[in-house]
């Protein structure tokens, strides 16, 4: 079997959410997860409809890793299994990350647990503009850090990326 771009396998999916938002927040939402073929060095990340697609994994690669994840959302690995052009979710039936793995000191716990809540009560009440707010911990990009981000967290607490 010779490697060319006709053994090469390609694919595609979209990754969305699991908690309300308003609607002008959703390309800042749905964009910016990272998507990686574990093992390699092919990634992207997803567009503003939550959309990826990752050409050129090996043909021999019948059985890999997507690697899925964004600051503040607990990392999350789904296997896949083929060659050629695969679909592992679409726009209505996605891929669902959590949020609330929140990042304190440019690190994530791999757990949504109480470090996270009490990251976010720092700045509870605050609002876009106010000196204290921190846009990263606004889960739902609302313009306000109240209990509805509290709420996002308390969704998924105690989870681990094995619980997806």
């Amino acid at each position: 079997m010779n490697n060319d771009s006709t053994d090469k396998t390609t694919v595609s999916g979209y990754i969305s959410v699991d908690f309300d938002y308003p609607p002008e927040s959703e390309s800042k939402i749905k964009s910016g997860f990272n998507v990686k073929v574990a093992g390699t060095e092919l990634s992207t990340k997803t567009d503003e409809k939550g959309y990826f697609e990752i050409s050129g994994i090996p043909g021999d690669m019948r059985e890999f890793t997507l690697e899925i994840s964004k600051r503040n959302y607990l990392k999350r690995n789904v296997t896949v299994n083929g060659t050629g052009k695969l679909v592992v979710s679409t726009e209505d039936n996605p891929l669902i990350l959590w949020a609330g793995d929140v990042e304190r000191k440019g690190v994530q716990d791999n757990a949504i647990n109480m470090v996270d809540v009490m990251e976010i009560s720092k700045v509870f009440g605050t609002r876009a503009g106010d000196e204290e707010y921190v846009a990263e911990l606004d889960l739902n990009m609302d313009g306000a850090i109240n209990l509805f981000d509290i709420a996002i967290v308390i969704r998924h607490f105690n989870a681990l990326p094995s619980r997806y």
